[in-house]
This record gives C-alpha cells, structure tokens and sequence, in this order.
C-alpha cells in the first residue's frame, strides 16, 4: 500500500524534531504522535506554509487559521517563511522525510540558526530539537 502524502509547515519540521510527548490536548498529542510514526516510513511530505496535518486537531485552529495568542496566523506564516528561505525551499516543495529531515539537521545546527523561528515559541523550554542545538 502507498504511504499517503503528509502535508507539514516549514517550521513544524523542527517541532517534530523535538516532540516530546507534550501539546496544547490530548487530541492533538494523539495526532502529533501519529504524524511521527507516519513520518518513520519515509513518506513523501509536502512543505507548506499553511495549516497541515499536524494543525488539523490544534486547538488553535479556526476556519483554517491559527489564532494562537503569539502573533496568530501571521507570525506562524513569518516563521513558516523564515524556515522556507533558510532551505531555499519553496511552499508545495515535496520530499520524502527522510531527505527532508536530512537538510533540517544539517541546516539548523545551532541556537543561532533558529533565531526568529524558535526565539518566541511556549515549547522552547522542554523542546528536545532546541536544547540539543549548539
């Protein structure tokens, strides 16, 4: 059977990296969780700067927008856009993940390399990805 395309946000692309079991609900631990595991058969993923599919059981989602209390649907884009440039990566690129997690590891090294993706985020202090960059 073909593994279906998964559909991320540039910058979830670091958040997978550094999940750690933690999120808004239950619902959406649940759905980060099955996300992850999709990911370990190397699917193709499509980058996006958009709501995905780990966004779809996000709490902060409405009508296809985020409205969390950090800067909503435009800073999330900002950082989407950010991620996307330092890649030099379009929005609708497709990769197979492990390719693609490949040119994260790589490119995002250290604290430094996340400035402006990661400096605001509520999860930085328990994110695995950030507390393991230089």
């Amino acid at each position: 059977m073909k593994n279906k395309i998964i559909k991320l946000r540039a910058h979830h692309l670091m958040c997978i990296e550094g999940f750690g079991g933690h999120g808004y609900n239950a619902e959406f631990v649940a759905n980060m969780k099955r996300v992850i595991s999709e990911l370990k058969n190397n699917p193709e993923v499509i980058v996006i700067d958009d709501c995905d599919d780990l966004c779809s059981k996000c709490p902060n989602m409405k009508d296809g927008i985020c409205v969390n209390s950090k800067g909503g649907d435009l800073e999330v884009k900002r950082m989407d856009g950010l991620v996307l440039s330092k890649l030099s990566f379009k929005s609708l690129n497709k990769f197979f993940y492990n390719d693609l997690k490949k040119k994260i590891i790589d490119n995002f090294r250290t604290k430094k390399d996340l400035d402006g993706i990661c400096s605001n985020c509520s999860w930085k202090r328990i994110c695995k990805w950030y507390k393991t960059r230089e």
